[in-house]
């Protein structure tokens, strides 16, 4: 469990406008300029990605790339302003006898922070009647804990590690004997959690690296803190680490928590595939389950990593049909479990005579892989030229017509929206030169719903769709300049949960049902009742660059991945 204590914004456009009425009245009533000695009285904040404002109130620190209105006396006519030493640009327009509205100019435009690179947190305004001065801190991003190093028991004296990011700039670090899951509901005064504090002062940060994260167009910064436990250690609680820019929390206890499984690596992997099992508190590991299946570290089927946050395990043994599908990782402080673990229900095809082949062509050609995995598709093509009808795959139920069989609710919940609810398979890339920059082959991707033609399929109403609203998916390519021949990808052609791809091992490969136009907006129950009649996955190249295409696919499936998995 990890948690981020931010504020969320409430209403930015009418905080703007009061803001901009105050200074519009005043500009009218002042001649904008001033000799009298400058006071600066409060600073407003008028607008934040992560936090909120009340216009009634004043700040004393805000976000780098904010803008920010700084209120006092005799402000008229400003000549210069500073925060941290750092010139900020004055619109005239916005600089009245009583304010001074600013922007704070981002990190990726070049504003250093004191918490990283020193200096004076205070805002400095220079007019013709000399200076005013005002305690301001500009913060950085969001820290965030992931993980606590230590063995157990954790005693006075013990060195432990806290891995995060942003936490930098840290204010105070200390241990409450509230339970953090108990924090996750409670309002904090003043920034600090509830409970008796243990304040720890021997600690140590380590900024491991930073970057420009443009997932979330800010700077991160993987860091680590080095503690000594201090006396009086509460049995439980949670440790909280206060920055400049908010605070995060984990769970601490002397002896091991009870252990939770976080994602797995594959739901349904192939025969010795290597899975990922991951999570917290993976100390004095009993076994490792799935159905039937039961493996130990004293058996050397498993293996854990010194973070005790991962699990290696070599899938080398299946559940036999019928027994329970769901995995369990079990300690010496309780059982943590993760359902639908190779869960039958959620299969379109392996290929072994659950389904039928269309028999279009090109046809993918249909391999037994000597293992009991059984058949697999293989798609291998030693120069794929350009082209806009390529090799697939291409299945239905049946010949009469059904639909494939879809989990149930029981698997997938009825509510659970299509960007949860992912088309998946079993993905063995030999090296195709897909993602490489050059070649502009993709995989299309089709679901079909009805019995009619593949190419227009009907809409709720029997009526034929337009083009827009064929049910197909093409790795979101585009052509950024089609003249050119340049191109771009919204995700990586074979790309897993994380947008990743791999080269000569076997690991999942998704698509959001939501990326298919008839399920977008939609619920799994909507799915549910339309059904899936057919499938297609086929190799095409709309552009001139040739490149080689060779790999596998297995375990055809519908499978769901909430977003905290």
């Amino acid at each position: 469990m990890k948690k981020l204590i931010t504020y969320r914004n409430k209403s930015m456009l009418l905080l703007m406008a009061a803001v901009l009425f105050s200074v519009s009245f005043i500009a009218c009533s002042d001649d904008n300029s001033s000799s009298g000695v400058p006071k600066i009285t409060g600073v407003k904040v008028l607008s934040s990605d992560t936090l909120s404002y009340d216009y009634n109130k004043t700040y004393t620190k805000a976000g780098a790339g904010n803008m920010i209105a700084i209120m006092g006396e005799n402000l008229g006519g400003a000549l210069h302003v500073y925060i941290n030493n750092q010139s900020l640009n004055i619109n005239p327009t916005m600089n009245t006898n009583n304010s001074i509205i600013v922007t704070i100019p981002s990190e990726e435009n070049g504003f250093k922070l004191t918490g990283l690179y020193g200096g004076t947190d205070i805002i400095r305004v220079v007019t013709h009647g000399g200076e005013a001065t005002y305690d301001f801190k500009v913060t950085g991003g969001s820290p965030s804990l992931k993980r606590i190093d230590a063995e157990y028991p954790r005693e006075t004296g013990d060195t432990i590690y806290l891995t995060g990011d942003n936490l930098y700039d840290i204010e105070q670090i200390y241990i409450t004997d509230v339970q953090a899951a108990a924090l996750d509901t409670l309002k904090w005064v003043d920034e600090q959690a509830p409970g008796n504090h243990l304040v720890l002062s021997d600690t140590t940060t380590t900024v491991m690296s930073r970057y420009y994260d443009e997932d979330t167009n800010n700077y991160k910064m993987d860091s680590r803190v080095r503690i000594v436990l201090p006396e009086q250690l509460p049995d439980s609680g949670s440790i909280v680490v206060k920055c400049s820019s908010g605070n995060a929390y984990l769970p601490f206890s002397i002896l091991p928590g009870k252990p939770t499984i976080t994602s797995v690596s594959n739901d349904m992997p192939m025969m010795d595939e290597e899975i990922v099992i991951s999570g917290t508190e993976f100390y004095l590991v009993e076994s490792v389950s799935w159905g039937d299946v039961t493996l130990t570290e004293e058996d050397g089927d498993i293996s854990i990593s010194k973070t005790h946050d991962k699990i290696y395990v070599v899938f080398d043994k299946k559940p036999t049909p019928g027994s329970e599908a769901t995995l369990k990782v079990t300690t010496a402080s309780g059982t943590a479990t993760y359902k639908n673990f190779y869960e039958l229900s959620t299969i379109l095809t392996t290929f072994d005579g659950d389904a039928i082949d269309n028999g279009w062509g090109p046809n993918a050609k249909y391999q037994d892989s000597k293992t009991a995995d059984g058949i697999y598709a293989y798609f291998d093509i030693e120069t794929e030229f350009q082209q806009w009808w390529g090799t697939m795959v291409y299945f239905r139920k049946d010949w009469d017509g059904n639909k494939f069989p879809l989990p149930s609710y029981d698997v997938i919940p009825a509510n659970a929206s299509t960007d949860d609810v992912y088309l998946a398979m079993n993905v063995f890339n030999n090296g195709s030169d897909y993602n490489n920059g050059k070649f502009t082959g993709f995989l299309r991707y089709f679901l079909q719903y009805d019995n009619e033609d593949p190419v227009t399929p009907k809409d709720d109403s029997g009526n034929d769709n337009p083009a827009d609203k064929v049910n197909t998916y093409d790795n979101g390519f585009r052509w950024d300049d089609y003249d050119a021949g340049t191109f771009l990808f919204d995700r990586p052609v074979l790309a897993d949960i994380e947008g990743k791809t791999y080269s000569d091992v076997w690991y999942r490969h998704v698509v959001p049902l939501s990326s298919f136009l008839k399920y977008k907006g939609h619920d799994y129950k909507f799915v549910y009742e339309n059904g899936i009649n057919q499938f297609r996955i086929q190799s095409i190249n709309q552009g001139t660059a040739s490149g080689t295409i060779d790999f596998m696919i297995d375990n055809v499936r519908i499978i769901y991945i909430p977003k905290n998995k």
